[in-house]
């Protein structure tokens, strides 16, 4: 476990024991601004999309993000889950990594 600073704030990091691994989290850590900011907007746009999901709401043109005029596409709210799930728990990414069947579907229907 490795503790960093970010923007005055403290992020407890959970290494995986390979230390290309380490070195791999280590260097996402270093360009992402990993921030209080950064993760609540990463946290928004998922809400965003269960709330869409939730209601049976369309995706045809991407989904509105809430009081902006930027739409998200599919396949960019997949990765703001993909990325919300790595910053909770690496099992649950790579759960969802080996489960999840969106990116076939958006393979086949772009």
């Amino acid at each position: 476990m490795v503790i960093l600073e970010f923007d005055g704030t403290l992020a407890v990091i959970a290494l995986p024991w390979c230390s290309a691994q380490q070195a791999a989290v280590l260097r996402i850590r270093q360009t992402v601004n990993f921030s209080r900011t950064w993760v609540h907007g990463i946290c928004k746009n998922v809400n965003g999309l269960r709330n869409r999901v939730a209601h049976h709401k369309p995706f045809t043109n991407g989904f509105p993000l809430n009081g902006q005029q930027h739409r998200m596409t599919i396949g960019d709210g997949h990765e703001q889950i993909r990325i919300l799930a790595r910053m909770l728990d690496r099992r649950l990414a790579s759960w969802i990594e080996q489960n999840s069947t969106v990116p076939a579907l958006l393979r086949r229907h772009p």
